[in-house]
């Protein structure tokens, strides 16, 4: 059972409060134009370790590549 679910089947909300050298979720995700007004969206999760905060953008370092990221982008594991 995961940290965030309570027994009687409700979620528990995780604290926002990060700071460097924290676990996090995030997904990236990808738009390609099919055409005629389709899109193709791929979205890939990942884990990553916060190596630097500035305000609400987040450096995360995750498989040897450094992205920046905002704060609700991602989420505490």
């Amino acid at each position: 059972m995961s940290k965030y679910h309570c027994k009687c089947g409700g979620l528990i909300l995780p604290t926002f409060d990060f700071k460097v050298g924290d676990e996090v979720n995030f997904m990236i995700e990808k738009v390609k134009p099919l055409g005629g007004g389709q899109v193709s969206v791929n979205q890939k999760a990942y884990t990553g370790v916060i190596t630097q905060i500035s305000g609400e953008n987040f450096q995360v370092k995750s498989n040897n590549k450094c992205r920046v990221l905002f704060r609700y982008e991602i989420t505490p594991i």
